[in-house]
């Protein structure tokens, strides 16, 4: 179980630091865009100067940029191949990818022969040359994976004051409203429950009426477990999670965490509460965004706002209808994350006699 921990927290820092890279960004639109920049230079021929553009525009497709950006298996190869249908017979190029955030070469793609230019220079004179800088931006959504973990311990049966309904029934209708929000066709959901201990209910998937139907089945009692909650969401994310996914859990809880007692001393009345940050922590390395409600008047405010991680907030409900409208905000904040990515194009082509 440690070298489980151990590895899956390895794979969440590299998640990070990609995160970090890769920038995120708050904007709308559902669908992925290029943005060009309008100026670029070009050195001296007009017809080389138009194969050159013809090149952009091939990386200006989204499928074409996200093979870059993401280094996928063989892009470089698949590029070259692209590009040597797009030019004449008697043209030499060489492009060079960059990262606009931190510099670094991405790849070189390119048909000069392996000695490089002066091998060129030396067998053939070089008519024109055209050189293209350019400045390359794509802002596409993410798709997300959430785990909705929901508190059903005993007093989760108690109703809301001023309200018809429990507080079970309360957190039932906002979970299932928040899964309304999302995308059938690129969005998944799970569903864990706790008390004493927690409970899978439903694995991250497509079908949101199978989630809603495990939402359904909740039923209160018990003792209040916060943090086997939240390691069971992070397995769920450590087997099924996609790599290309923002993870999130949206955790509720309506009390203080009081389980699992601490074997060695069963009073110890501050373990459930150690447990419980260290399940956030484990989140917070694996690269999970986590949202935290508290529910009702006897929560734990401190320990909530302790777990929020990667971006997410705490939110206090106080009522039902808060409780809705929290789960409304945060699906609205997901729905804008998107992934920027840029990318400087620097693009020398030669035409030879």
């Amino acid at each position: 179980m440690e070298v489980n921990r151990m590895l899956r927290n390895v794979k969440g820092q590299m998640r990070v630091v990609e995160a970090m890279i890769t920038c995120l960004i708050v904007i709308s639109g559902l669908t992925a865009s290029i943005y060009l920049s309008s100026m670029y230079a070009v050195t001296e021929g007009v017809e080389l100067e138009k194969t050159g553009m013809n090149i952009l525009s091939l990386l200006n497709k989204p499928e074409v940029f996200m093979e870059i950006v993401d280094r996928r298996d063989n892009w470089e190869s698949n590029l070259k191949l692209l590009i040597d249908n797009l030019i004449p017979a008697d043209t030499f190029y060489n492009l060079t990818i960059r990262s606009a955030l931190d510099g670094q070469v991405i790849g070189t793609v390119s048909n000069l022969p392996k000695e490089g230019l002066g091998a060129v220079q030396e067998a053939v004179s070089i008519e024109t040359t055209a050189t293209i800088s350019m400045p390359m931006k794509m802002r596409v959504q993410i798709p997300l994976d959430t785990v909705l973990v929901i508190d059903v311990s005993g007093s989760m049966r108690d109703e809301i004051p001023g309200d018809d309904s429990t507080k079970l029934e309360a957190a039932k209708e906002a979970a299932k409203m928040y899964i309304d929000c999302l995308n059938s066709t690129m969005d998944r959901v799970g569903v864990v429950s706790f008390s004493t201990t927690a409970t899978l209910r439903c694995g991250l998937t497509y079908n949101f009426t199978e989630a809603k139907s495990r939402i359904d089945e909740l039923s209160a009692g018990g003792w209040t477990n916060i943090g086997d909650g939240v390691y069971k969401a992070n397995d769920e994310f450590e087997v099924n999670g996609r790599e290309d996914a923002l993870w999130v859990i949206i955790l509720l809880s309506d009390g203080e965490a009081n389980r699992p007692q601490n074997p060695e001393d069963p009073g110890d009345e501050e373990y459930p509460r150690s447990y419980a940050l260290n399940a956030s922590r484990e989140a917070s390395e694996m690269g999970i965004r986590m949202y935290t409600i508290g529910f009702g008047a006897e929560i734990d405010v401190d320990l909530l706002r302790a777990m929020v991680t990667n971006g997410g907030k705490y939110y206090y409900a106080p009522s039902s209808s808060d409780l809705m409208d929290i789960y409304r905000m945060i699906a609205q904040d997901l729905m804008f994350a998107v992934k920027c990515d840029i990318i400087v194009v620097e693009l020398t082509i030669m035409r030879v006699r």
